[in-house]
């Protein structure tokens, strides 16, 4: 059995704990959510610094059998999540962000 490589903060060379199993990550772009995942929130027991890791698989927002789960995500976002990327940091995408916190 292989053994799981911890991701590393970079700035404090500690590796990460995982914070909170099963957060979920939304991918959006012009405003819409279009991809959502379960990952696991992890935390840098140094600096504090937040990452998402171990995703698994997606779903696609923008079948129209997942319509109410689209609402509901964007709702969720505008009540508030940890923005993990924006603006174009990852290609066709906007911002990702962290609900359900």
């Amino acid at each position: 059995m292989m053994k799981q490589i911890k991701p590393v903060c970079a700035e404090c060379e500690e590796e990460y704990d995982i914070d909170r199993n099963g957060v979920i990550v939304v991918q959006v772009i012009d405003g819409e959510p279009v991809r959502n995942w379960r990952a696991d929130r992890m935390k840098c027991p140094e600096c504090g610094h937040k990452i998402t890791s171990n995703y698994g698989k997606s779903s696609n927002l923008r079948k129209p059998e997942n319509s109410k789960l689209q609402e509901k995500r964007k709702k969720q976002i505008e009540k508030g999540g940890m923005i993990v990327a924006d603006d174009g940091q990852y290609e066709d995408c906007q911002a990702l962000y962290v609900i359900g916190d």
